[in-house]
């Protein structure tokens, strides 16, 4: 599409300031948000792009995961809509250079530096993928780097929209230079991958080149599946072995090698950048704990495994640095260059097939062009735009006739293929590709308060695969569904799985034993376990006033959460009064004023008065003791 000029008014709120930069998908402006009085980093869908249904589709789809990413290191996005038969991107601007910029003007970067801002990187994808949204174009053109040394990653989700990166099973994705051996295979791409490719952005920082360079595209993406990086401190020796460790750790070839997950790359890095500040000795030697340390020859890093992490020979001197004077926002896209000019579609045409000619398969290349007959080559398991890529490189003239079907497959990829792989046919040939249209979606019901047995049969009919888990509830009725998860009213792929939540009843609990406690100590121990306690009853005893004498239901049996638990405490104790004197009537009415019971013996009458008492006047004894008195003339 033609450039915007400033000026130009985008979705009656984006006045164009200037143009920040372009790339394969989109063009990239600064902007002024008349709403909110803000700058913005305005990306621009491209028409031939805008075009498509399902690449803008997916465009907007991962805009609105990617506007849910809030964190320090992810760039912020604002903001998306329609425009003039096009779609656009309102992100956060951010002033500064792209890492790639700062790479080219300044490294190799101190180690301590590199460490800086490869935790900042890890920590954006690791705040990602606990989203379940992976980058897979994580490379120094995508990071942009403010004056303060803080990095920003951009395109986070929306790198995986498009034609120019599918993601399905069987694609490819990414620049050459950066992605990962799964990627460069067509392999479904994860968090490892992403991982891989902060370990190559590291490995730039520190040696100001990449491990694995070539004339094409196609060569890079296999030395990405074939070859071993030599360490950094080959090429630079000032690197500290356990960095080289490190960065070798990330670059392991197989997925389930590498750090389990960003946060584990992130505490590798951590430790090497603490014994960095603590020792100030860039060439120090320590064994991080991010992977099993091996006894090695002096040549492997200590701290890391030790087969194949230094193999390979040392890449050629690093190519001349050149100085980009464009001005970048967070959000721009790198010009191409002569490291990364190539398109990802390039990469999407013609990694697969030259992955095949590496297994033997030359001919699927096009070797017979100038013959009457084709070989068909294997495309079943891949995104379907580079399926029919591979078919047009292999000198098939006719496009692919398309039928599509609802799979358990990832949408867009294809299943069933004619002529086979491997059968020779004419140019011209009809081919027929079967293509997943995706498993479809379902809206969970509502299916609380059922019986179990017809919650899980009700949510089986809709395709789900069903896990049930018993739940405690005091609400739901033992037996019957409480809920689901995911929750019902979302549409979720067909034949995802469900788990059912199912009451079990009120959740019942072992009472503590708290006889001979205080009576305070012993209901805060039963409320803490969920226990109702009410005010105690008492009891005359010998024990200390407030202690627990018996409790019900006892300690050791099981009662519902909830449920009240009675205790009874030994009765506080009281001063006996002196009666002796009085009559009968005023020394009984004064021991009962004070909670004593009361019992009179000797000779009554209406002129008797009490000779003695017991207890004795002044005797400390039990509140609701009996006081006998006696009475005489």
């Amino acid at each position: 599409m033609p450039e915007l000029t400033e000026g130009t008014v985008v979705g009656d709120r984006y006045t164009v300031v200037s143009r920040l930069g372009s790339g394969g998908m989109a063009d990239v402006y600064l902007a002024n948000d008349s709403e909110l009085g803000r700058k913005v980093a305005l990306k621009v869908l491209h028409r031939r792009f805008a075009s498509d249904p399902e690449f803008v589709a997916r465009f907007r789809l991962e805009a609105e995961a990617a506007a849910g990413l809030q964190h320090p290191n992810v760039v912020s996005v604002y903001d998306r809509g329609d425009w003039e038969g096009t779609s656009y991107i309102a992100m956060e601007y951010l002033p500064g250079r792209t890492l790639k910029e700062l790479i080219r003007e300044e490294a190799p970067l101190a180690p301590q530096r590199a460490v800086h801002l490869g935790i900042q990187i890890a920590r954006a994808a690791q705040f990602a993928h606990a989203g379940s949204i992976v980058h897979r174009d994580l490379k120094p053109q995508n990071v942009m780097v403010s004056s303060e040394d803080r990095a920003t990653v951009t395109d986070f989700g929306i790198a995986r929209a498009g034609a120019s990166g599918v993601t399905e099973v069987g694609s490819i994705m990414g620049t050459a230079h950066y992605i990962s051996p799964e990627q460069a295979q067509g392999q479904e791409a994860g968090p490892a991958a992403d991982i891989y490719s902060i370990g190559i952005v590291l490995y730039e920082m520190l040696t100001g080149q990449v491990p694995f360079d070539a004339e094409s595209p196609v060569a890079i993406a296999l030395k990405q599946v074939t070859a071993e990086a030599p360490a950094p401190s080959a090429l630079v020796p000032t690197v500290p072995a356990d960095l080289d460790a490190v960065v070798l750790w990330a670059l392991r070839k197989n997925a389930a090698e590498r750090p389990a997950d960003a946060g584990e790359l992130i505490k590798a890095l951590d430790q090497v950048g603490e014994r960095l500040r603590a020792e100030g000795d860039a060439s120090a030697t320590v064994a991080f704990t991010g992977a099993p340390a091996t006894q090695v020859s002096p040549s492997v890093p200590v701290g890391a495994p030790a087969d194949g992490l230094i193999a390979g020979a040392a890449l050629g001197a690093r190519r001349e640095r050149k100085q980009d004077s464009a001005n970048r926002s967070a959000a721009a896209p790198p010009q191409e260059t002569e490291d990364g000019a190539q398109r990802k579609w390039l990469i999407a045409g013609g990694v697969a097939a030259a992955l095949t000619i590496a297994l033997g398969f030359a001919a699927m290349l096009g070797a017979f062009d100038g013959a009457p007959q084709r070989t068909m080559p294997l495309v079943v398991g891949l995104e379907l735009q580079i399926a029919t890529t591979n078919i047009a490189n292999q000198g098939f003239t006719e496009a692919p006739t398309i039928q599509r079907v609802q799979s358990s497959k990832p949408k867009d990829q294809v299943i069933k293929q004619n002529p086979l792989a491997g059968d020779r046919a004419a140019a011209d040939q009809k081919i027929t590709l079967t293509v997943s249209d995706g498993p479809g979606t379902v809206q969970i019901p509502t299916v609380a308060d059922l019986p179990a047995a017809d919650a899980k049969r009700t949510l089986e009919k809709l395709g789900f695969k069903v896990a049930v888990k018993e739940k405690a509830s005091t609400d739901v009725k033992k037996g019957n569904a409480i809920s689901t998860d995911p929750a019902a009213g979302l549409s979720i792929l067909k034949g995802s799985q469900i788990t059912l939540f199912v009451s079990s009843g009120v959740d019942q609990v072992v009472v503590q034993s708290v006889i001979g406690q205080l009576f305070g100590d012993a209901r805060s121990s039963l409320q803490a376990q969920g226990f109702v306690v009410p005010a105690a009853q008492t009891q005359v005893s010998s024990q200390p006033p407030g202690t627990v004498l018996s409790q019900s239901p006892e300690g050791g049996t099981k009662a519902d959460k909830g449920s009240i638990v009675v205790l009874t405490v030994s009765a506080p104790w009281v001063t006996v009064p002196d009666v002796t004197g009085m009559s009968q009537a005023a020394a009984t009415s004064a021991l009962q004023a004070e909670g004593f019971k009361v019992t009179v013996t000797g000779t009554p009458g209406p002129t008797a008065t009490v000779l003695s008492q017991s207890p004795s006047a002044s005797s400390d004894v039990p509140k609701g003791s009996t006081v006998t008195i006696t009475l005489g003339p």
